[in-house]
């Protein structure tokens, strides 16, 4: 999600819905995180806020849009958009670590961890 949806995202769900945190608080945790690891790994190890455009990011800020869509729209929260939201930007943030913490070289074009992989593999 955009690095300032996201954390205004929270805020608004705190304030309006805060049973969807506090009824999932570990998932939200983990959520939280592995999604700022990422991010601080990225910052220290390259210096910068690494914007990788991966598939995944991709995939995964379309569920969170539409579990936030449900979430303000809709008069209860549904828990299984919850749950896809939630696991597919862990998954994500997951990648973008171990993409951080694998290669030295990173570009904006990356679009997987398995694609990279393949990439460096056959320029070696």
């Amino acid at each position: 999600m955009d690095s300032t949806v996201a954390p205004s995202a929270i805020v608004w769900i705190l304030l309006l819905h805060p049973e969807v945190v506090t009824d999932h608080l570990l998932l939200a945790g983990l959520w939280v995180v592995t999604t700022y690891a990422s991010l601080a790994i990225g910052l220290v190890r390259h210096r910068r806020f690494a914007n990788l455009h991966l598939q995944s990011a991709r995939i995964a800020c379309v569920a969170q849009y539409a579990f936030l869509v449900n979430v303000f729209v809709a008069s209860s929260y549904s828990p299984l958009l919850l749950y896809l939201a939630a696991a597919l930007g862990i998954y994500s943030s997951v990648e973008t670590l171990v993409l951080h913490l694998t290669f030295d070289d990173l570009s904006e074009r990356e679009r997987s961890f398995a694609r990279a992989l393949r990439r460096r593999r056959a320029t070696a």
